[in-house]
């Protein structure tokens, strides 16, 4: 029946968010598997954090001398871990807002979505979910040294608990990471 001037303006029903029973349970759009995306997200920090570590190494073997009979480096200044935390932040950021999945994410079979419609992500989602992990790295680094790593790993641990697999990381960036095939 055509609308009327008689007949009131209905509102839309709200948008109803996905349940993890609106997911199959294998195949294509099926909920990314843990384990999945733990070796995948390996991998893809060894190739962000390449050029880091590069640095850190280079500065290390050039300013290594001993000093009576005692080995001693220069620690690498302040700018060389905001460029190389910088450079990860970025390829990832990239990597998801340009086509849904890093790297690694892509060989194992993975793509982030928008967890609202399904969609690649926007940039500023893609931002904010690259952004929480390394940003618990950042804080944690100077005071910690490596148990940074686990304090990042924590942030992934976070969707072990979640019935949609969604980490910290992802609800910040309003993201889900989905199967492709």
């Amino acid at each position: 029946m055509p609308p009327s001037d008689s007949m009131p303006d209905v509102p839309p029903a709200p948008r109803r968010l996905p349940q993890p029973e609106d997911f199959p349970e294998t195949g294509p759009n099926a909920l990314g598997a843990v384990g999945q995306r733990a070796i995948a997200r390996v991998l893809d920090v060894l190739v962000a954090a390449a050029p880091l570590v590069l640095v850190f190494g280079i500065t290390y073997w050039v300013t290594m001398r001993t000093v009576n009979g005692t080995v001693e480096v220069d620690v690498p200044p302040g700018w060389a871990l905001a460029l190389g935390l910088a450079f990860a932040v970025g390829y990832e950021t990239l990597a998801l807002a340009v086509g849904g999945a890093t790297l690694f994410m892509r060989l194992f079979g993975l793509r982030v979505a928008r967890y609202t419609d399904g969609q690649r992500p926007t940039w500023t989602q893609a931002f904010l979910r690259t952004l929480v992990p390394w940003a618990v790295v950042a804080m944690v680094l100077p005071w910690f040294g490596l148990a940074a790593i686990g304090a990042a790993a924590a942030v992934y641990l976070t969707a072990l608990y979640n019935p949609l697999r969604r980490g910290v990381h992802d609800v910040a960036g309003g993201t889900v990471v989905i199967r492709t095939r």
